[in-house]
């Protein structure tokens, strides 16, 4: 089993899952599970392994659950008796419970031609990711099985079902400038670390200077506003457009410098 939890650990880490590890650290006279026992606890409560069940495993995942919630890694102890647990093993149990948050979501807004693409290359280099689109027929959770979350949703009040945090990039590519607007005022009110929408230039200052006069702020004048979206490669088919796009977000994240990596110059 420990090696088995040990896969889903790096399997989690690698598609940016949040959830907490949970380690038997210290024991004393009888308790259900060595020391080394290993269990995962996610956000929902769901788990995978066992530190020997009944009810100090499942006080366990509860404060799991919380310290997830509260991102604060934690070492907790319990005594097995009635007093604390309603147990009679006698012993004693320490816990190390570690957490582990996403450092990366990307939720794209848009499941067209450029927004497919956007999230299939998602896929390819194992970054999470939600697709939102208000058309049935392009937000199909068949279409984009390896999604977090697919929603199907009216974009004026899109985010009420999202969650958004520093962590999250916003891609904006809707099926129009009207949209992509509606999607923006919303987004400039999260936490979002990145906020891109598409558009040509002349377009995206008209639109935002629209957005101004609404909300009293140009959205341009936002540090995480990136309009257009992607960097200037020089080409625009929709899969070229969403390379553009990922390599502005790897860019900004990893706070690289985008320069050629070529050697130049004495060999």
């Amino acid at each position: 089993m420990r090696a088995e939890i040990i896969d889903e650990v790096r399997e989690n880490q690698r598609q940016g899952r949040t959830f907490a590890l949970i380690t038997v650290i210290d024991t004393e006279a009888s308790s259900p599970r060595h020391m080394g026992a290993q269990m995962i606890v996610y956000p929902d409560g769901q788990i995978a392994g066992t530190i020997g069940g009944g009810t100090l495993e499942a006080t366990i995942i509860k404060q799991a659950v919380k310290a997830i919630e509260d991102r604060q890694s934690q070492k907790v102890v319990h005594v097995l008796e009635p007093e604390e647990l309603g147990m009679y093993c006698g012993g004693r149990a320490e816990f190390f419970i570690h957490v582990y948050h996403r450092e990366f979501h990307l939720i794209q807004f848009g499941a067209g031609h450029v927004g497919e693409a956007v999230a299939r290359i998602a896929e390819v280099i194992g970054r999470p990711y939600t697709v939102v689109d208000d058309r049935p027929e392009y937000a199909n959770p068949e279409k984009f099985s390896l999604a977090e979350e697919v929603v199907c949703a009216d974009f004026s009040a899109v985010f009420e079902g999202l969650t958004v945090d520093e962590n999250c990039y916003l891609s904006i590519i809707t099926r129009g400038h009207a949209a992509d607007g509606v999607v923006l005022k919303q987004a400039l009110q999260t936490p979002a670390r990145y906020i891109g929408m598409i558009g040509s230039k002349t377009k995206i200052k008209r639109l935002c200077a629209e957005i101004a006069e609404e909300i009293g702020e140009n959205p341009l004048d936002d540090p995480r506003v990136y309009a257009p979206i992607g960097l200037q490669l020089g080409t625009s088919s929709p899969g070229d457009i969403a390379v553009s796009v990922w390599s502005e977000l790897l860019k900004i994240q990893s706070s690289g410098t985008g320069d050629h990596m070529r050697i130049k110059g004495e060999r």
